[in-house]
């Protein structure tokens, strides 16, 4: 397993910049504008290199994904292929919104029956409740790449954490390493400043692999730890859609309100906020340990991380960048 996340590592940090090399030849660069939190042209959408790379490596690295997660490499590949075309051409929303369900939909149809959160209640119900459940949880982590590193960071935060909870042995391990080494690969060119961004070639398909993960881990009896381990993304996506929904905003329109958004640019670095954000994330892993065995004990433990890891964001908001 070691060579395949060493390889893992150093192939996406070779192939972003073959990626880097070839767009900005081509003249495919992402240019900034008023919602946008990079200050200089850049390419945009090399997910499409990193993406297909964590799938093959997955493939290889064992004897075949297993019942639960059979479904996961196609429906990766096919929205990592949307997300391009979408950063390449730019796509109506409602067009992507569609392919995301229709997607996330197939993939839990294919899960096995026996693949159940509450065995109580309805299979049915409880598909349809985990589809919306996932669908905003890709759409999340999309609208949460918003600063450089943040998206590979928590995608490496989500991975380490599943394994810690999980163990090696878990179906779902070997790609989380894998994507653990992936994302480091790729934070060498995406690192403040970064000089790529892996746009929705990248942070979809990293939404819903990290979300299928999560979801295996709530299979397994660590529903604790599945809401957990993700805590800080979910929490600023949601609590800042629900502040432009009502404030009359769509809520598809892109924006810098976020809570991360607001400190990077008032502390002037995007590397301080993510910096934070790992800290963060090392004590929701610590929480999701803890919940294991006693669930609301770390619940409360998250709580308190993600109370204080976001007032520590409210106090950076406030800063003023020295002129």
């Amino acid at each position: 397993m070691i060579w395949f996340t060493l390889a893992a590592a150093v192939l996406t940090w070779g192939l972003t910049a073959l990626y880097i090399q070839a767009m900005t030849a081509r003249g495919r660069l992402d240019e900034p504008n008023h919602r946008s939190m990079h200050a200089t042209p850049k390419p945009s959408g090399s997910g499409i290199v990193a993406i297909p790379l964590i799938l093959g490596l997955w493939w290889l690295s064992a004897p075949g994904p297993g019942d639960l997660n059979r479904a996961l490499i196609p429906c990766a590949l096919l929205l990592s292929i949307v997300g391009w075309i979408d950063d390449i051409y730019r796509l109506p929303a409602s067009k992507r919104l569609i392919t995301y369900l229709a997607v996330i939909g197939i993939y839990l149809a294919l899960l096995p029956r026996s693949a159940q959160i509450f065995p109580a209640v309805p299979l049915l119900l409880e598909r349809a409740v985990l589809l919306l459940a996932l669908a905003w949880f890709v759409n999340l982590f999309n609208f949460m790449d918003g600063i450089d590193g943040i998206a590979g960071s928590e995608a490496a935060a989500i991975g380490i954490g599943f394994v810690a909870v999980s163990g090696i042995a878990a179906p779902g391990a070997s790609l989380a390493l894998i994507i653990v080494a992936a994302m480091l690969g790729y934070l060498v060119w995406n690192w403040a400043p970064g000089r790529v961004m892996m746009g929705d070639a990248g942070s979809i398909p990293l939404g819903f692999l990290t979300g299928a993960l999560m979801l295996e881990l709530a299979f397994s009896g660590q529903l604790a730890a599945a809401l957990i381990l993700p805590a800080f993304f979910c929490l600023d996506a949601s609590i800042t859609l629900a502040r432009r929904l009502r404030a009359g905003h769509s809520f598809h329109e892109s924006h810098k309100e976020h809570f991360y958004q607001r400190a990077a640019s008032a502390c002037a670095t995007h590397a301080t906020v993510v910096i934070g954000m790992l800290l963060a994330n090392a004590g929701l892993v610590a929480s999701a340990l803890i919940s294991r065995a006693h669930v609301i004990l770390g619940l409360i433990a998250a709580a308190i991380v993600m109370a204080g890891f976001f007032m520590w964001l409210s106090l950076m908001a406030r800063k003023k960048v020295p002129a």
